[in-house]
């Protein structure tokens, strides 16, 4: 727990900004293989499915829309029946929209990962995991706006196209890896998780130039604890670092766990919590667990120089999970798997 506290702690002193380079999510403690590659075949079931929707809106209008569906699961294989070590694979679609569709980037990513036990309870857990992601972006010509386009009482004649779009590629296309490592904890009674990751994806260059550059890596790291604060009640702690470009994103928070509908069989909880992304918005939680479904809400309260330029932001997220097939060892229910 010393150490767990420790990280927790380091992940809150490191990074002070926050830049939307890359798709953010306010619940990413939800969305496993957007958090690791590692993390595929890290569900309670033998298959796990967990989606992500969220919208932020600037003065009421749209202005970034992320979209996140994952499937993943393990693959049995006869010749380790008789061991604790298994390989897994998961696939990952996400939709990233700026400026209400103007800007559209797509990206698939497949991943594997081999998850290897280090005790022979099979509670502690090192899985190492690589995957590729195939992005793609256009924009979409009919959203742009340009000064000439508008007469003097401010009206928008769109049949006077002055622009020339010779420089824009019609559909860019990219491909790139993602690697991690993942070390896991899992018993009756707590879960623990802490991982390394190296993202080299990002969005394909959109403008025919001589001087696009690569995005650069985006490492990091995060770890996810949850544990009973009593009895019955439990709390969740969650913090993530990464890093492209020394333009850095930090998430940091916690949740408690309150039981509702106590059944042997099945746990249902509903958690209630905060929790910050460090130079851009405190974001209240809410999220219900039910046997073998989640779902959560979040909505942001952003603090970044923005609000301070009477730019009214808003967003908010809805995130689900579910599991399907067979059950792996009666260990704790958490929210964060």
């Amino acid at each position: 727990m010393k150490y767990t506290l420790t990280i927790f702690i380091y992940c809150i002193v490191l990074g002070t900004r926050l830049y939307a380079q890359d798709p953010v999510l306010s619940q990413v403690y939800n969305a496993a293989q957007f958090l690791s590659p590692a993390s595929v075949g890290s569900g309670m079931y033998e298959h796990r499915i967990q989606a992500s929707l969220r919208s932020q809106f600037m003065n009421g209008n749209s202005m970034y829309k992320t979209n996140v569906l994952g499937w993943d699961t393990r693959i049995k294989n006869k010749s380790l029946e008789a061991s604790n070590n298994y390989l897994a694979m998961g696939l990952q679609l996400m939709s990233d929209q700026l400026g209400g569709g103007l800007l559209n980037t797509t990206y698939l990513t497949l991943n594997t990962a081999y998850h290897m036990s280090l005790d022979k309870e099979n509670k502690s857990n090192l899985s190492v995991g690589m995957g590729g992601t195939l992005a793609q972006t256009y924009i979409n010509k009919d959203r742009l706006r340009f000064g000439d386009q508008f007469d003097g009482m401010g009206n928008f004649n769109g049949s006077i196209v002055s622009a020339d779009y010779s420089n824009l590629r019609p559909s860019p296309l990219r491909f790139a890896g993602n690697i991690g490592v993942l070390y896991a904890y899992h018993s009756e009674e707590s879960f623990f998780q802490i991982a390394a990751n190296a993202f080299y994806f990002g969005r394909p260059d959109n403008v025919s130039t001589g001087i696009n550059e690569a995005g650069g890596v985006r490492t990091g790291f995060f770890t996810n604890i949850e544990k009973y604060l009593t009895e019955d009640y439990t709390f969740i702690l969650h913090g993530s670092y990464y890093n492209r470009n020394n333009l850095q994103q930090t998430l940091v928070g916690g949740s408690v766990g309150i039981p509702f509908l106590y059944r042997n069989e099945n746990v249902n909880r509903i958690y209630a919590g905060c929790f910050v992304r460090i130079g851009d918005a405190i974001i209240p939680t809410l999220s219900l667990m039910m046997d073998k479904y989640t779902f959560g809400i979040s909505y942001d309260i952003y603090s970044n120089a923005l609000t301070r330029a009477n730019l009214r932001l808003n967003g908010f997220e809805l995130s689900f999970s579910t599991g399907l097939g067979k059950k792996r060892a009666n260990l704790f229910r958490t929210l964060l798997n």
